[in-house]
């Protein structure tokens, strides 16, 4: 609730960004209550030897999963979801330690689709009860069309020094499945159209969703009709920001205090299971969010994705040496007689 009072606050400057990093936290707490209901502990297992599950706590508190684990652990086929909530983990982790430009416009459909995902997993597991949509409404807008003079001031902040915000938009977007992108999971896409009443009762309903799916053939086309729709189509280039494994392990390298090489970025393709084993049949069995085949060149490459993945990961000691397997050993120390 204070995510969406925060983005339909007309005085708050900073509304998607408020936004994204509310109902992150939102979606860890729903995830956390769906697995104790499940009687699974959403814990992080602490990586040391010895027999049995030893589990990492923070004083007399557990370390639970964050986000990204949850998504990890939560079983079905939802891809279109959890593309969304990595996407929108990818810019909170941008914005909490940079800029945010002026994105409200731009990324509305994937924050109306984390509210709408949230209702529908929250009324799934919870009941109807438990549904918050009789609390929220439709936000006001002051104007049907925004004012060129304000296209173009957004287009001025968006290139003021956020470059890399606006870059992990489009790059994202530009690799995702075509089925993914189209989906209303991953970004909620509307058109409103003024309707007018010639007999208005209580009854008639001033905004009214119309699921595409549930309309006959005849009705989809005067819709078609009604609207006039330019398109600008962003057409993705093959491995257009991707990396080779050297180039992941340099950028996460300077993302996190432990040494890391070619080695430890094996151990992390196998841990996640991204990509599937060498000299398999069909090499193209990825988990395109984090990794991609090249029949061209017959290689494996890598999204910034997987990047941001694993230095969120990484950066902390107990899950650098769960995922690999060994000690972790301080950049600090590397090449200083300690480590050979």
């Amino acid at each position: 609730m204070a995510a969406v009072a925060a983005y339909n606050n007309p005085s708050v400057d900073f509304r998607s960004g408020t936004y994204i990093v509310l109902i992150i936290i939102a979606w860890t707490s729903l995830f956390h209550a769906v697995f104790y209901k499940r009687r699974i502990k959403p814990w992080r297992v602490f990586a040391g030897k010895g027999k049995g599950t030893r589990y990492d706590w923070i004083g007399s508190e557990a370390k639970h999963w964050d986000l990204y684990e949850c998504l990890r652990y939560y079983p079905g086929e939802w891809n279109p979801v959890q593309e969304n909530l990595h996407f929108l983990i990818g810019l909170r982790d941008r914005i909490e330690h940079g800029a945010m430009p002026e994105l409200d416009h731009d990324v509305f459909g994937e924050c109306q689709a984390a509210l709408l995902n949230f209702e529908s997993l929250l009324v799934s597991n919870f009941g109807e009860q438990a549904a918050l949509n009789t609390s929220l409404a439709f936000s006001l807008q002051f104007s049907g069309v925004i004012p060129k003079q304000r296209q173009l001031a957004m287009e001025v902040l968006r290139r003021s020094g956020t470059d890399s915000v606006v870059n992990y938009v489009n790059q994202f977007r530009s690799e995702l499945a075509l089925e993914v992108a189209n989906d209303q999971r991953f970004a909620f896409k509307v058109f409103v159209i003024p309707r007018t009443a010639n007999h208005r009762t209580k009854e008639t309903i001033a905004v009214e969703w119309i699921p595409i799916e549930e309309l006959d053939p005849a009705s989809v086309e005067e819709f078609d009709k009604a609207i006039v729709l330019i398109k600008q189509r962003h057409v993705p280039v093959r491995n257009a920001g991707n990396l080779l494994p050297k180039g992941v392990v340099k950028e996460v390298s300077a993302l996190i205090p432990w040494q890391f090489r070619t080695y430890e970025h094996t151990k992390c393709w196998k841990y996640f299971a991204v990509r599937p084993p060498d000299q398999v049949d069909d090499p193209t069995k990825c988990d395109s969010t984090y990794c991609q085949w090249d029949p061209a060149f017959r290689q494996y490459v890598y999204t910034g994705a997987w990047v941001d993945m694993l230095a969120n990961k990484l950066k902390q000691w107990s899950s650098f040496e769960e995922i690999i397997g060994t000690a972790t050993v301080p950049v600090s120390q590397v090449g200083s007689g300690f480590i050979k």
